[in-house]
């Protein structure tokens, strides 16, 4: 959890936030993981209010940024083969990407959807794979997205610059405990 952490203090990584008023989407993502790229969230949300104004319906988010921990647990229960024994197999969520579920949309509303990825894909602005046995629409999106003249810092250099890994790692240093003493039971 300490790299989302670090990503998050830096503004690397931006909070996902649900709108209760005219939702185009809802998030069934754990709230400790409901973080994403800004140019993510920017392309979520213009495309969910264009959906929105087609079907007059939220989607579902299912998944958004992931920690290497969480990924390794999801990896153990078979739910993904994304392992990252090589750079080929490392999962796109570790660093942002977004998973729209497919299930409650008509064939017409997938249709729709696929065709605007699909747009999406020419104008090399996203990455878009429809995974048929999750059963939704993961979706990388590039910087470009937000423009063409956005200039984006590694996340090495965001950390650096903002100090967050010494303020994090202080505070978790603080936070550990001395060992536990062991109780001796007395036996009668």
């Amino acid at each position: 959890m300490a790299e989302l952490q670090l990503l998050i203090c830096a503004g690397a990584l931006e909070k996902v936030v649900q709108v209760r008023e005219n939702p185009t989407y809802y998030l069934t993502v754990e709230k400790r993981f409901r973080y994403a790229r800004p140019w993510d969230i920017q392309f979520l949300n213009d495309i969910s209010k264009k959906f929105y104004g087609e079907f007059a319906k939220p989607w579902k988010v299912t998944e958004l940024v992931r920690t290497e921990q969480y990924q390794k647990l999801l990896v153990r229960r078979g739910i993904t083969h994304a392992d990252g024994s090589s750079p080929d197999r490392r999962s796109a969520h570790l660093v942002g990407a977004i998973d729209i579920s497919k299930r409650g949309l008509t064939d017409d509303e997938v249709k729709w959807l696929r065709d605007e990825l699909v747009y999406w894909e020419s104008e090399e602005r996203i990455e878009a794979t429809e995974e048929i046995y999750n059963n939704v629409f993961h979706i990388m999106v590039f910087p470009s997205y937000a423009g063409p003249d956005v200039i984006v810092p590694t996340d090495e250099d965001l950390i650096k610059e903002s100090g967050c890994e010494m303020r994090i790692t202080s505070k978790q240093t603080a936070k550990k405990k001395p060992p536990r003493k062991s109780k001796q039971v007395k036996r009668r």
